[in-house]
């Protein structure tokens, strides 16, 4: 079925990733991966911050010395958004946005890893994604299988060498990985392939299962609590890989390419939304008050100098 030139368009003008969750941000404490650059605190009560995940501990220190209520942005990283970090953020931090967010939490609000840097040549381009698109080609494969084992080997390297074991037969295509910037090949296989392996690697989201999607391909992730903002698109979410057989693919793709799903999750306006209104519900009181602030201060306070818990 061929792709409508408004889909398109909206993939190359609206895909998400993490530099374009860094635009919506008013005031950037962290970006830098090597702490180049010093961070910058002159943030104003009322606005979304963007801190690097890697940095978070040190955003926190800063955050909870003022009672200025923010939105927080997070991610440039694959550390989640968990229990321990939940417990020591300071209570001005009204909303926290990121992605691999394990947390079910009225603050914690998830949002998609995306693709990669758009000027990367690790990761796919929405332009070139788009382009492919526009050749409609048949999907006539059924299983794309080609991650680094490497990469969180506890999880992945018993699924790389079951699909391995399964290479010679005709549901599977197994490609070992590629060299960095060998992007073609992955690209033409995403556009011709009903289905991709997507364990996870460093972090629970991949950019591997964005680009599937942004390809039209149904990428196989496993089931975890940060995947849960994601169950409105296609994506076949499963408990163990050894589940995955071609009789289950078949009833898979059936049901995926019937049902109806919310594409607007795909794009940037969807979660900019989000951010927005979480920002518009503080502006009328962009800081707290006394007897909301002083507790989170008292608290971190004891755990940097008391050394509790």
């Amino acid at each position: 079925m061929a792709i409508s030139t408004d889909f398109l368009d909206r993939i190359r003008r609206d895909y998400v990733n993490a530099d374009r969750f860094i635009a919506l941000c008013d005031h950037v404490f962290w970006q830098d991966s090597f702490g180049t650059r010093a961070p910058d605190f002159r943030f104003a009560g009322g606005q979304a911050v963007f801190c690097k995940i890697d940095r978070i501990w040190e955003c926190f220190g800063r955050l909870v010395r003022t009672n200025r209520r923010v939105v927080l942005v997070t991610g440039q990283g694959d550390h989640p958004i968990d229990a321990k970090r939940l417990g020591e953020a300071p209570a001005n931090i009204h909303a926290w946005f990121g992605s691999n967010a394990l947390v079910d939490d009225a603050r914690v609000r998830p949002l998609p890893l995306g693709l990669g840097a758009q000027d990367s040549s690790v990761t796919l381009r929405a332009c070139d994604i788009a382009a492919g698109l526009e050749d409609d080609r048949p999907r006539e494969k059924w299983l794309y299988v080609n991650f680094r084992p490497d990469t969180n080997p506890q999880v992945r390297r018993p699924v790389y060498e079951r699909f391995q074991r399964l290479s010679s037969e005709d549901w599977v295509t197994f490609h070992p990985p590629a060299e960095h910037g060998d992007n073609g090949a992955y690209l033409d296989a995403l556009l011709t392939h009903r289905f991709v392996l997507s364990p996870p690697g460093n972090g629970i989201d991949t950019h591997r299962m964005w680009e599937a999607l942004y390809a039209g391909a149904i990428p196989i992730v496993l089931r975890s609590p940060a995947m849960r903002a994601f169950t409105v698109l296609p994506i076949l979410f499963v408990d163990d890989y050894s589940e995955i057989t071609p009789d289950r693919l078949r009833q898979e793709e059936s049901r995926i390419r019937n049902a109806s799903w919310n594409l607007d999750a795909l794009f940037l306006p969807y979660w900019r939304e989000q951010v927005f209104a979480a920002r518009a519900a503080i502006s009328g009181r962009p800081r707290l008050g006394a007897l909301e602030w002083l507790p989170s201060f008292g608290r971190a306070f004891a755990r940097r100098f008391l050394k509790t818990r």
